[in-house]
């Protein structure tokens, strides 16, 4: 599989007119880290994993516990969001139209 799936980043880079590809696959015997035309100063857009890795599975604790479902609207839980219908499934879906939070 680790084959395989070095085939496909390098397919990528070639073919698919990626021009940046850092990767790390991770195994029980094995970390096999690749670079392809990244540079030790690239920044990197992290936002996705944290929702994989962090948000989504607290939310699914939370919807198991019975706290929240899909539905519950986001206003009950931060009033300062100005719609009612806003809710946590349009958050997990990107789909909430709420406006980035910057300090800039």
């Amino acid at each position: 599989m680790l084959i395989q799936t070095q085939a496909e980043l390098k397919r990528l880079i070639t073919q698919a007119g990626v021009t940046t590809l850092a990767s790390a696959v991770i195994s029980a015997t094995d970390l096999v880290t690749d670079y392809y035309q990244a540079q030790p100063e690239s920044y990197f857009d992290l936002a996705s994993l944290t929702k994989v890795l962090g948000t989504m599975p607290l939310l699914l604790q939370a919807i198991e516990a019975g706290h929240l479902t899909w539905s519950t609207p986001v206003q009950t839980i931060l009033p300062q969001v100005a719609s009612s219908q806003v809710t946590i499934k349009d958050l997990a879906n990107h789909t909430s139209g709420i406006e980035v939070y910057s300090e800039s």
